[in-house]
């Protein structure tokens, strides 16, 4: 036998070569969309689309600030993602905006929402 017959011939096709280019980046995404996810029990930050974040992490933005922790932030309160406000309990549009739902006054206002009476809920 020569050495000859013994070699392996690798043929790539441009296909293999565009399927390890796509594993090799949606790696790259992964591993950097879970670093940037923060873990459990870690303080809370508003929340930013991946857009947004990339935009911080590679210094085109700026984050935006924690908003001022105000009133009880357990109590259940009604959001209203059309307008932006949330309604405390015994408001008029309590559980009545379309397409509004509970949440804690706290994740309304890292959500950027701000009451509709002006003043938080205590």
């Amino acid at each position: 036998m020569s050495l000859r017959h013994l070699r392996l011939k690798l043929r790539f096709h441009r296909a293999d070569f565009y399927l390890v280019l796509a594993i090799i980046v949606s790696t790259f995404v992964m591993v950097w969309v879970l670093s940037a996810t923060p873990a459990p029990g870690a303080q809370h930050k508003p929340r930013l689309r991946l857009w947004e974040r990339a935009l911080i992490s590679i210094g085109l933005a700026e984050a935006p600030e924690a908003p001022a922790r105000r009133g009880n932030p357990n109590i259940s309160v009604w959001v209203d993602p059309k307008t932006a406000l949330y309604y405390c309990a015994g408001e008029e549009l309590y559980g009545k905006a379309p397409g509004g739902h509970l949440a804690t006054q706290r994740e309304a206002q890292l959500d950027q929402f701000e009451p509709a009476g002006r003043v938080p809920c205590e």
